[in-house]
């Protein structure tokens, strides 16, 4: 098998090809005469820097030399870790992950490195390279699974967040695999880690989930609060949002989690709790903004527990706060179609006005930050299906199949699957409707969910 030259040859060849002496060359390529002779006797181990002149210097693509210079000067017994971390920065900067990788199996099993590459990782995820920063983490993991470290803990905090996307089944799997190791992060980082946790369950609609970590996010959230106030935690341990935002916020997932028990008394009393700030301390602008949020937040789920208790009257209050608030409108018609459906409300004055709104909230969904991105898909596909339901319940056919067949293709392209198998029973409950286009539509989409759901 042949071998491509080294890189000191590379350049050795390129300045007998010019046929000019070592100190024109170096001239004509601003690059120090004594480095040229240093590198080609061997003398010398490339600096990144001055591997990036000398691919330069070749005219090839940035980055094109790096598998070489990871076999020929960072493969050593003892890596030295003073040049393989600016070569890491600089991989991430071109996206070369394949060379990341290449380095992370080269240090694995050596002891000497999971510091390093933890604080790397941690600057990687800080500056949202999450590919990176998840090898470099899953390594570290990897290194210390036998050890009750903190370190492990936030390893396996990074990597839940980071690796979490559209497939919900896979989102299930992170959870699970990260939840043992939310104890072991320091007491405050516990109370985002916790957060984000709900936040997925949430997202799953695993409610008895949801609950449990509510709870348990509300006992350490209010015995925080109480140690800050009383001096007794390190300044510099800070939570990424303001302390009493914990506490009202295992409020408001509580009264999410008995909304869909259908406990309206609770759902009142919780959402109370939310608003009821009395005792916040803090009077800083960020604390401000999140108090106003969750009185936003408490208005907009009160009309929602009313329609779902069977408020009819409520409905126009509620349509003219969603017309001040267009970024509240997908929770606004999931809620509203729910309960229109639930207790035979009439939405043929309200569902016209927002139409336009409609078709446009599935391009919004995409753009939506992660966990705004999770509960908002899921929350595009339940309307999609609230919607056929609404629409064939009253004999309006086309519009009812054309909802339930976008929300199969939302269920199928997302893993949703308990979604999927309710389209497929709503489909046979009306098939006698429906057009023989709707039919071969249906037939093509329900061959793909066959093998999803294993029926």
């Amino acid at each position: 098998m042949d071998h491509p030259p080294l890189i000191r040859d590379r350049l050795e060849q390129r300045i007998q090809q010019e046929e000019i002496s070592m100190s024109r060359f170096a001239k004509k390529h601003n690059i120090n005469v004594g480095i040229i002779s240093s590198i080609l006797n061997g003398n010398r181990v490339l600096s990144i820097e001055q591997l990036d002149k000398i691919t330069e210097i070749l005219e090839l693509e940035k980055g094109a030399l790096y598998d070489q210079y990871i076999n020929e000067y960072l493969n050593d017994a003892t890596p030295d870790w003073r040049r393989i971390k600016p070569f890491l920065y600089r991989c991430v900067e071109l996206d070369k992950l394949d060379c990341i990788q290449k380095i992370v199996s080269m240090l694995a099993g050596k002891s000497q490195y999971p510091g390093f590459l933890f604080e790397t990782a941690e600057d990687f995820f800080r500056e949202d390279k999450k590919d990176a920063a998840s090898m470099l983490y899953e390594s570290v993991a990897e290194s210390e699974n036998k050890q009750h470290s903190e370190r492990l803990a936030i390893c396996h905090y990074r990597l839940f967040m980071a690796r979490q996307g559209d497939d919900q089944e896979e989102n299930y799997q992170l959870a699970i695999r990260f939840e043992p190791f939310v104890e072991r992060l320091n007491e405050v980082e516990q109370l985002d880690a916790y957060t984000d946790l709900a936040n997925t369950y949430r997202s799953l609609r695993n409610w008895k989930k949801v609950e449990k970590i509510a709870e348990i996010l509300l006992d350490k959230a209010k015995m925080l609060y109480d140690c800050k106030q009383a001096g007794e935690l390190p300044t510099d341990r800070q939570p990424q949002k303001p302390w009493f935002f914990y506490i009202s916020y295992a409020y408001l997932l509580r009264a999410h989690a008995n909304e869909e028990y259908k406990d309206y008394e609770q759902v009142a009393h919780y959402l109370k709790l939310t608003t009821e700030l009395d005792w916040v301390q803090e009077e800083d602008e960020d604390t401000l903004l999140w108090k106003n949020r969750f009185e936003e937040w408490a208005r907009a789920n009160s009309y929602a527990a009313r329609l779902y208790a069977g408020e009819p009257d409520v409905l126009e209050e509620y349509v003219e706060y969603v017309e001040q608030r267009p970024e509240e409108l997908l929770v606004f018609l999931l809620n509203v179609v729910t309960a229109a459906n639930r207790h035979r409300l009439d939405l043929s004055t309200v569902l016209p006005k927002f139409k336009h709104g409609i078709d446009d909230l599935e391009a919004q969904t995409l753009d939506d930050e992660l966990y705004t991105l999770q509960l908002n898909l899921e929350r595009y596909a339940r309307l999609l299906y609230e919607l056929a339901v609404y629409y064939l319940e009253r004999g309006q056919y086309g519009q009812g199949f054309g909802y339930l067949l976008e929300c199969m293709e939302q269920a199928q392209r997302w893993n949703y699957n308990l979604l999927l198998l309710k389209c497929t029973n709503l489909f046979e409950r009306f098939r006698g409707n429906a057009e023989k286009d709707i039919v071969a539509k249906y037939a093509e989409l329900y061959q793909h969910a066959q093998r999803l759901l294993h029926l």
